[in-house]
């Protein structure tokens, strides 16, 4: 199985309100077994969280976001790191 990434914009939501979210999210999925085609998997996630008052900088939040998401695989992945 490879990696597959997707991308959730939040309005009106703080650092620390996305980033409990995003944990929350990482522990009701993580450890959860999945049978997929008679083999069990366990999936993890990691997240990227990030945040700015300007809507008219999403690339520059993407690409905050994306950041964190790197520091989360490179420190182990499972995890959720904020950009901010």
């Amino acid at each position: 199985m490879g990696e597959k990434s997707f991308w959730s914009l939040l309005r009106a939501v703080s650092v620390a309100g996305g980033t409990e979210l995003a944990e929350r999210l990482r522990q009701s999925i993580c450890g959860v077994p999945i049978d997929v085609s008679g083999r069990t998997i366990v999936v993890t996630m990691s997240f990227g969280v990030a945040a700015t008052c300007e809507i008219k900088q999403v690339n520059k939040l993407l690409n905050m976001a994306d950041e964190a998401l790197y520091q989360a695989k490179k420190a182990g992945r499972n995890r959720v790191e904020v950009n901010s």
